[in-house]
């Protein structure tokens, strides 16, 4: 059965999918300028602010809404900061609220990677907390070209 999913992922087929994957697997598309760059969760700021608020220290406010007004993302440090004091006090609803991910054809190394399409701020705050592994949902890109999604099948077994 299919899983819910945000509007602008209708381009990817999710199903209920799931496994285990080290964080250090998952790439996230981070904006620079104009151009998506992917990275580790660590080396965004989404981490770096995750890591300040939960060792109390520094203060990032500024710098996490300057990324955020630059690439028009709605998540403010406002918000933000409410969602990593319910993770961390909480704990994580992996089932309700699942990180997404796929492989890209486009960007197949480093080998075993997984580009996380929907739950990048939740997997900031996982790492920041010290988990090493989550559970993922495994989507796939909705190809037209058939040859392209056989292809997707094979190479990725999925």
């Amino acid at each position: 059965m299919p899983i819910q999913k945000p509007e602008h992922l209708s381009n990817f087929y999710c199903q209920n999918n799931r496994i285990k994957v080290k964080v250090s697997k998952l790439y996230v598309g981070y904006a620079k300028g104009e151009n998506i760059n992917y990275t580790n969760v660590k080396n965004t700021i989404h981490y770096k602010f995750a890591s300040s608020e939960l060792k109390l220290v520094g203060d990032l406010d500024k710098e996490y809404n300057d990324y955020h007004l630059n690439t028009g993302h709605d998540t403010n440090s406002v918000s933000y900061r409410r969602l990593i004091r319910v993770i961390s006090e909480d704990g994580y609803n992996s089932k309700d609220y699942p990180i997404l991910v796929y492989r890209s054809l486009s960007r197949p190394y480093p080998i075993k990677r997984w580009d996380v399409i929907d739950g990048f701020h939740r997997l900031a705050i996982l790492s920041a907390l010290g988990v090493e592994e989550v559970e993922v949902v495994v989507c796939k890109y909705k190809y037209k070209n058939k040859i392209k999604q056989i292809f997707q099948n094979i190479i990725y077994g999925i």
